[in-house]
C-alpha cells in the first residue's frame, strides 16, 4: 500500500503551489516539496499521518495551514470495511433524518469536519452545495469577465461605474466559494448538471489576482475623473473671473488660475478614460488660453530676452574693468556683447518694447566695436614689442662683434620706430618703457668709431626679453 494516495498528493501539491506564488522566495525550491511528495507517495507502508505530512513542508513553511494537512491526513488513511459499512449505515440514518427533520441544511454547513464525511459517504446530500459553488464560480467568471470589458473598453464614467458594481460582485462571488474545498470536483454532480469549473488553487489564486486588479483599476479611474472633473472646474471659472475683471491685477490672478487649470488637465493619467477625455479637452481649452493670453505671454518674452541681454551686458562691461587685458581677455568681452545682440536681435518691429532694444542694441554694438578695437590695439603693440625685443638682441650681436660697425645705428633707430608703436593702454607698454630707455642710453652713449679706434660703448644693461 503506498504511503501516500492520490487524494492526499494532489490537494498537497495544489496547496504547496499556491504557497509559492504567494511567497516565492522561500528557503527551499518547490521542486524539493514535491521530490518529498513523489517519494512518500512511492514508498510502501503504512499511510502518512499528520506528522509525516507536516514534517515535509514545515522546514519551508512552518505557519503552513494545519487544517489543510490534517484534512489530507484523512484523506490519505485506508477505508475499512467496517468503516464504509458503519458510514454507510450512519449515512443512510441521515438521510433519513435529513427527510424527516430537515437535516440537509446541516450536511451542507460549510464546515470540512461535515462536509468531508457527508461528501465521501453520501455526496448526494450536498447538491446544495454543489449548486451554489457551481452558481458562485459562473456568476463570479461571467461578472469579471464583464467588469474587464467594461473598464478596459470603457466611453463614460458610467461605464466605469458599472465595471465597479460588477467588480463587487465577482469579488462577493469569490468569497463564498470555500477555499479548503478547492480541487475537490464531484462527479456525480457534474455529471448530472454538467458542471465546468474545476476548484484549484491556482486557478482560485488567478481569479483574485484578476478581481484585485479591476479594483485597483476602478480605484484609478475614479481618481483621474475626479482630478479631471476638477481641473474643468477650475478652467471655467477662471474662464469667468477674467471676462469679468476690472483692472490688470484681476485679471492675472484670473490667468495664473486658468493656466493652473490647465496643468491639472495634463496630470491626469493619460492610460484612463479620464486622461482620454482630458486630451480631447485640452487642444481647445489651449487654444481659448493662447487666444487671450498671447500678447501678454509675447510682452513676458520679450521681457525675458531683454533682461538676459542686460546680463550678458553687464558680465561684458565688468570682464572689461581696469585695462589694459590681454588679447584672449578682449576676446572673451567680445562674445559676451555678441550673445547680447544675440538675444535683442529676436526682439520683431511690431513688438511694443522694440524701441527700448534697439537703443539697448546700438549701445552694445558701440561697446562690442570698441572691445574690438582694444583687440586689434593689443595684438599690434605685442607684435611691436616682441619686434624691438629681436632687433636689440641683433644690435647686441652686432655691438659684440665690431662696435664700430655703421648698422648699430640704424638699428637702434628701426627699435625706437618699433617701441613708439606700442600703445599706452597695452600690456605691452610697461616693457616697451623700459626697452626705450635701453634704446636711449645706447644712442646718447654711441658715437661711430674709427677703424684706428678700439674703444666699444658699454652694451645694454637691460635685455629685451
Amino acid at each position: 500500500m503506498s504511503r501516500l494516495n492520490d487524494r492526499a498528493y494532489q490537494l498537497l501539491k495544489g496547496a504547496i503551489r499556491a504557497r509559492y506564488q504567494q511567497q516565492p522566495a522561500a528557503r527551499i525550491p518547490k521542486e524539493v516539496l514535491w521530490q518529498r511528495l513523489e517519494k512518500l507517495r512511492l514508498q510502501s507502508g503504512e499511510p502518512a499521518g499528520f506528522e509525516d505530512l507536516r514534517a515535509i513542508v514545515s522546514d519551508a513553511f512552518p505557519d503552513f495551514d494545519l487544517g489543510l494537512l490534517k484534512s489530507a491526513a484523512r484523506l490519505n488513511q485506508p477505508k475499512t470495511g467496517w468503516g464504509f459499512w458503519a458510514w454507510g449505515s450512519w449515512g443512510c440514518g441521515l438521510a433519513g433524518v435529513v427527510v424527516a427533520t430537515g437535516g440537509i441544511a446541516l450536511a451542507n454547513l460549510p464546515l470540512p469536519p461535515i462536509r468531508n464525511v457527508v461528501a465521501d459517504n453520501a455526496p448526494l446530500l450536498l447538491l446544495p452545495s454543489f449548486w451554489m459553488m457551481d452558481q458562485d464560480y459562473r456568476a463570479a467568471t461571467a461578472a469579471t469577465a464583464q467588469a474587464k470589458q467594461l473598464l478596459d473598453n470603457a466611453t463614460s464614467a458610467a461605464d466605469i461605474e458599472l465595471g465597479a458594481t460588477k467588480t463587487q460582485a465577482a469579488q462577493a462571488a469569490l468569497d463564498r466559494l470555500p477555499v479548503w474545498f478547492l480541487g475537490s470536483r464531484p462527479k456525480t454532480y457534474c455529471t448530472l448538471f454538467s458542471c465546468r469549473w474545476r476548484f484549484t488553487l491556482d486557478e482560485f489564486a488567478a481569479a483574485r489576482q484578476t478581481v484585485a486588479r479591476l479594483e485597483a483599476q476602478v480605484f484609478q479611474e475614479r481618481n483621474a475623473q475626479a482630478l479631471l472633473n476638477q481641473a474643468l472646474a477650475t478652467v471655467e471659472t477662471a474662464r469667468q473671473q477674467h471676462q469679468s475683471a476690472k483692472d490688470s491685477s484681476a485679471q492675472n490672478a484670473a490667468l495664473g488660475d486658468w493656466q493652473s487649470g490647465i496643468d491639472r488637465l495634463r496630470e491626469v493619467p493619460q492610460e484612463t478614460l479620464a486622461g482620454r477625455q482630458a486630451r480631447a479637452k485640452l487642444a481647445g481649452i489651449d487654444r481659448d488660453f493662447q487666444s487671450v493670453t498671447g500678447r501678454a505671454v509675447g510682452r513676458q518674452q520679450v521681457g525675458s530676452l531683454i533682461t538676459g541681454a542686460k546680463e550678458y551686458g553687464f558680465r561684458a562691461a565688468l570682464a572689461a574693468q581696469k585695462p589694459p587685458h590681454p588679447v584672449e581677455q578682449w576676446r572673451v568681452v567680445q562674445n559676451l556683447w555678441q550673445e547680447a545682440l544675440a538675444l535683442l536681435t529676436q526682439i520683431k518691429d511690431d513688438d511694443p518694447q522694440f524701441a527700448a532694444a534697439q537703443r539697448l542694441r546700438a549701445e552694445y554694438a558701440q561697446n562690442l566695436a570698441i572691445a574690438k578695437q582694444r583687440e586689434a590695439l593689443e595684438r599690434q603693440s605685442i607684435e611691436s614689442l616682441e619686434q624691438a625685443d629681436r632687433q636689440i638682441a641683433q644690435w647686441r650681436t652686432l655691438a659684440a662683434a665690431d662696435p664700430s660697425n655703421p648698422r648699430l645705428l640704424g638699428t637702434l633707430q628701426e627699435i625706437e620706430n618699433n617701441l613708439e608703436r606700442v600703445h599706452p593702454a597695452s600690456t605691452a607698454y610697461a616693457k616697451a618703457e623700459q626697452l626705450r630707455q635701453f634704446a636711449n642710453q645706447a644712442l646718447q652713449r654711441y658715437q661711430p668709431m674709427t677703424p684706428q679706434s678700439n674703444v666699444a660703448p658699454d652694451a645694454p644693461a637691460t635685455q629685451a626679453r
